[in-house]
């Protein structure tokens, strides 16, 4: 049994939410916790403000399960002990998905060709798999990088828009040898996509980036609602938009699409793009009503796969599919400080599960 299945066990069950358990998570991530606060604060600041702000950040992850970061961007210190609990952390997230997905199904979002295996017809592109070094010698990867010598290359297990990078090549000698320096330096397994030609509007927000949206659904047994969505923009010279890599994200009302609060992963809030100058707050996702069809379509794929965060971008055509997520970062909580742990275990009792305090 792998690592992360363990985690997936020990989270569901009542020793994972027992103090002791915490309190053992507490220890082994403790050496991270300098280099959170330095993230946040900066290097200046005293010994007996930092060791009250460390004592603070046990204190939420023993009673609010809060990662480090999550002392922060929840604002620990403003809030009473209600408040706090509004919020659901990483760690509850992480729980509510495995309460509501069947984890056979819910895997097959660990690997992106498998995902794409799925979802092939949502996809809108080409994407070529890569798992061994004579995959680069095929036929069929010449065809890939001779209709498409600038794409997009993603690790296939990679999380949080890591190791994502777009390549520019003149011709298949020069592809084949950057993929496989890549190899040989360690990423055994990737895809190559072809690149997405954004809706303008959505160009004009961070021209470097494809602005994606997350837009996640839950599936009961005989409709889809989609939950909540922010779109992902990408920030200075990032070709990546996702917020865990500095971007900016809005999000997004449901009913009528525009965006009503936006900030960073560090919770630095605006008003209108930092490098683009575009108005954010009320800024309109272009084609949204589409957008919820979409997904809910998507949503019917793997029916036991009951919540999924799904990456869409948004073409002049219409929407196609980026990857679905089994287990999503909810930062939507970040901008207006809003929690949504009453939301979630109301999602709970109509799929006949206990709510999760």
């Amino acid at each position: 049994m792998n690592t992360y299945n363990i985690k997936r066990i020990l989270r569901t069950s009542l020793i994972g939410r027992s103090k002791v358990y915490l309190f053992l998570r507490y220890y082994i991530k403790q050496k991270e916790i300098d280099g959170v606060i330095k993230k946040y604060l900066g290097e200046e600041i005293d010994s007996a403000r930092k060791k009250h702000i460390k004592k603070q950040m046990l204190e939420a992850m023993i009673n609010y399960r809060w990662d480090f970061d999550e002392y922060f961007i929840f604002h620990y210190e403003e809030y009473n002990d209600a408040k706090r609990r509004s919020f659901v952390p990483e760690f509850d997230k992480n729980i509510f998905c495995d309460i509501v997905n069947d984890k056979k199904q819910a895997d097959i979002f660990l690997d992106k060709w498998t995902t794409y295996e799925h979802f092939k017809e949502f996809f809108g592109r080409d994407v070529f798999n890569i798992r061994q070094q004579n995959d680069l010698d095929t036929k069929e990867f010449e065809l890939f990088v001779t209709k498409h010598p600038s794409f997009i290359m993603k690790p296939v297990f990679g999380t949080r828009g890591a190791g994502i990078q777009v390549y520019r090549t003149s011709n298949v000698h020069e592809a084949r040898e950057v993929l496989t320096d890549l190899y040989k330096n360690g990423i055994k397994a990737m895809i190559l996509e072809e690149l997405i030609e954004q809706d303008e509007r959505l160009a004009a927000l961070h021209k470097e980036s494809a602005n994606t949206l997350r837009v996640t659904t839950i599936r009961y047994d005989d409709k889809v609602d989609v939950i909540f969505s922010y779109l992902r923009m990408g920030k200075g010279a990032s070709v990546i938009d996702n917020a865990s890599a500095g971007g900016v994200f809005g999000v997004v009302n449901i009913e009528t699409g525009k965006i009503y609060a936006a900030c960073d992963r560090l919770g630095n809030t605006f008003e209108k793009h930092p490098d683009s100058g575009i108005n954010l707050i009320g800024f309109e996702i272009p084609r949204w009503n589409e957008v919820k069809e979409f997904v809910k379509k998507a949503a019917q794929v793997l029916p036991k796969v009951r919540y999924v965060g799904w990456d869409v971008a948004v073409t002049p055509t219409g929407c196609v599919l980026i990857e679905g997520n089994d287990k999503g970062r909810w930062s939507f909580q970040i901008p207006k400080q809003e929690g949504f742990r009453d939301e979630m275990n109301a999602i709970l009792k109509r799929l006949g599960k206990k709510p999760l305090n």
